[in-house]
């Protein structure tokens, strides 16, 4: 519910307040952080029931819960995208957000919608996160945008918009998940994975930019 609302918060900021999506995202993020600090004293929240922990922890057989969770909701935002109407207005509003609204589109109630449907999803990956861990403080998931930006991107998620499928992100998911664990276990400081991650989505959104280009 948390993240449905300042998924809604954002979508208000950029349909209306028309504020770049990067810097309405980038407020509010401060702002949810500096929320949960007051609320919190920045102490760790830890010692969570064991039924909240055995959402993420638990498995059915030999399957993990995540990797349920992870299916379910690829295949919900794959019906969305591909399925319905409202998914061909988001790929039309991304694309171009003029010709879009000329169509007939109404662009600001999309982009309201697409941002509630962003913000519940990043509530539920918050939730499994704590849920995995068994605690949560004001450094849990601190950076992971910075994954999810690369792993979009190497999975072919245009940055201009309008180019992107579920299972291109799901390749640069697993993908990035493969990198950040090969660096791990051959003991490769964090700090130098700071900047492999980086060097990578320098290069994805460099090609993605020269592909548009000669697209253009």
């Amino acid at each position: 519910a948390a993240g449905g609302l300042f998924g809604l918060f954002n979508g208000y900021l950029i349909a209306y307040g028309k504020l770049p999506p990067f810097i309405a995202t980038l407020g509010s993020m401060s702002i949810a952080k500096g929320l949960q600090l007051i609320y919190t004293k920045a102490a760790v929240v830890g010692s969570l029931n064991q039924n909240f922990k055995n959402i993420s922890q638990g498995s059915v057989g030999p399957i993990p819960n995540l990797i349920i969770y992870v299916i379910i909701a690829a295949f919900i935002v794959w019906v969305v995208l591909k399925h319905t109407r409202q998914g061909t207005h988001f790929y039309a509003i991304g694309g171009n957000a003029q010709a879009a609204r000329v169509s007939g589109i109404n662009v600001e109630r999309d982009l309201m919608m697409v941002y509630t449907y962003a913000g519940i999803l990043y509530g539920i990956a918050g939730t499994l996160l704590a849920s995995r861990l068994g605690l949560a403080n004001s450094l849990t998931a601190n950076g992971m945008e910075l994954d999810a930006i690369a792993a979009v991107t190497v999975g072919g998620v245009s940055q201009s918009g309008g180019v992107g499928s579920v299972s291109g992100m799901m390749v640069g998911v697993f993908t990035m998940g493969l990198i950040n664990y090969g660096m791990s276990f051959l003991g490769v400081d964090s700090y130098y994975q700071q900047l492999v991650k980086g060097f990578i989505i320098i290069v994805a959104v460099y090609f993605d930019m020269k592909k548009y280009a000669r697209r253009s």
